[in-house]
């Protein structure tokens, strides 16, 4: 799957002018450490083709502060230092 993102955002952003976006269907649960890496994988494959990012969590952020859940800011913290340390720079 990874490999249709990639090459369909390729082939869009050095032909149009239009922005895509990249809308990820992920396997794991949304409380899980897999959809993060799932997550990684797709938004790498995705920006480095050209494709744009837009994605949606309720069930991970208190929907009336839009601010992540506690569980769920400290699982993306371990997950992005993991693959920071895999050599991947994060501008935040």
């Amino acid at each position: 799957m990874l490999w249709l993102v990639s090459v369909t955002h390729q082939a869009v952003s050095r032909n149009s002018r239009i922005l895509t976006t990249s809308n990820g269907f992920l396997n794991a649960g949304s409380d899980t450490e897999m959809v993060l890496y799932e997550a990684a994988a797709h938004g790498l494959a995705s920006v480095v083709s050209g494709g744009d990012l837009w994605e949606t969590a309720q069930e991970c952020y208190n929907v009336r502060t839009a601010r992540p859940l506690p569980w769920y800011l400290d699982m993306y913290k371990k997950v992005k230092d993991e693959v920071a340390a895999m050599g991947v720079a994060f501008l935040y």
